[in-house]
């Protein structure tokens, strides 16, 4: 009864046509109160744009669709948070590194890359040792304390990995971070610079 109603408005070109059905169908099936907004989005949509969502609907669900497209808007909202959140001035002397950057950052991995999972976070340096030599397959037990190089206790802020299957390699990311108010310097560099590898 609504294609019928809406005739007028459905593409001639049987893709298009096709597409606007279905947007239709899951518009009523999972949210009726919404159908018109979603009907002008589509109707509106330049043919080009109509085409390249019937090419997409080929290969992918419009569920799907509107999942990626989710976490893309959660994304770049989360970056747009960020830079109001560390860049506005004075803000930086608000801003912790354990209470506010870190938890952020933690929650939000893929900043770091896709491949990469959490492994630990604010751990000390021979658990951190520890995690890797098991994920190599090693023996963990009995390792050595590990300390930095002026021979103290350090942690690991973030310690990521991500294996790849297909070459058998191990990758480990060690993240450091800094409170927006530190300027990063020398002492900074080469405390990364010192970490164990």
């Amino acid at each position: 009864m609504l294609a019928a109603s809406i005739s007028p408005q459905i593409p001639v070109r049987k893709e298009s046509a096709q597409v606007t059905l279905r947007l239709l169908r899951t518009a009523v099936q999972q949210d009726p109160v919404q159908l018109g907004a979603l009907f002008n989005e589509v109707a509106s949509l330049a043919p080009e744009e109509r085409g390249t969502l019937t090419r997409l609907l080929t290969t992918t669900t419009l569920p799907g669709i509107i999942r990626a497209a989710n976490v893309v808007v959660g994304r770049g909202n989360f970056l747009s948070g960020l830079e109001r959140l560390i860049f506005p001035a004075g803000a930086q002397d608000s801003i912790g590194e354990r209470d506010h950057l870190h938890p952020l950052l933690e929650r939000e991995l893929w900043i770091f890359g896709e491949q990469y999972h959490l492994m630990s976070s604010e751990r000390g340096l021979t658990e951190t040792a520890r995690n890797h030599l098991k994920l190599m397959g090693l023996p963990s037990k009995g390792v050595e304390p590990v300390v930095r190089w002026d021979e103290k206790s350090g942690r690991i802020d973030l310690h990521l990995a991500a294996t790849m299957v297909e070459f058998g390699i191990s990758r480990h990311l060690l993240v450091e971070l800094k409170a927006p108010s530190i300027t990063v310097g020398r002492k900074e560099l080469n405390r990364s610079r010192t970490m164990p590898t």
